[in-house]
């Protein structure tokens, strides 16, 4: 399975997130949209990071 990590709809890197959000922070949202992804895949996953929106969608 795939990660992609979007910012504003803007494909960005997990190392940019990491490095612009901190890899703990990063790493929790994966692990619950994993989640999210599991019990429901068409379900949006996304957070308001102060800079716009992040989500993160799986392939």
């Amino acid at each position: 399975m795939r990660t992609i990590i979007e910012l504003d709809g803007k494909k960005i890197s997990k190392k940019a997130a990491s490095e612009k959000f901190g890899k703990e922070e990063m790493d929790r949202m994966i692990r619950e949209a994993k989640k999210a992804f599991a019990e429901d895949s068409l379900q949006e996953i996304s957070w308001w990071m102060g800079e716009g929106m992040l989500s993160i969608t799986f392939r």
